[in-house]
Order: structure tokens, then C-alpha cells, then sequence
């Protein structure tokens, strides 16, 4: 019998060279906002978009991510979109 085994891959954010020190936390925040102008101007099933997405949920802790998606939800959110 032959079993069928899924691949996992693992993947990490690409070097951004816009932020080349340790700390990516602006790295992370960068990519949470440019993911809500994104799918503000094109929709979120645009390719681009989950681009970014994929960055700032690897990125971001989770605890901030739920925090800034209740701020875009009830309009308090810090960043421009």
C-alpha cells in the first residue's frame, strides 16, 4: 500500500531591504497597512494583496493583528488606509 503524504512548506518573509535592522516591527506594520490599501483600492481576492497578507501574518504577533483589525473595524485605527 502506498500512502499519499501531503507537503508541508515552510515558508519565512522575503528580505525587505526598506527595513534592514532586527527589530521588524515596522516591517510588520508596514505590510498590515499596505494590505488594507490594498484590498481597500482592489479588493481582497487581488493577488497583490495577499502578498502582504501573508507577510504581516508572519510578521506580526497575532495579539496585534486582532487589536488593528477591530481599530479598521470601528474606524480608530493610527495608520492612513
Amino acid at each position: 500500500m502506498s500512502e499519499e503524504k501531503e507537503k508541508i512548506v515552510l515558508k519565512t518573509a522575503p528580505f525587505d531591504n526598506r527595513f534592514p535592522n532586527t527589530n521588524q516591527t515596522k516591517n510588520c506594520w508596514q505590510n498590515y497597512v499596505d494590505y488594507q490599501r490594498c484590498i481597500k483600492a482592489k479588493g481582497e481576492d487581488f493577488e497583490a494583496c495577499q502578498y502582504f497578507k501573508r507577510i504581516y501574518r508572519i510578521m506580526c504577533p497575532n495579539h496585534w493583528v486582532e487589536q488593528w483589525d477591530e481599530q479598521v473595524e470601528n474606524g480608530t485605527f493610527a495608520g492612513r488606509i
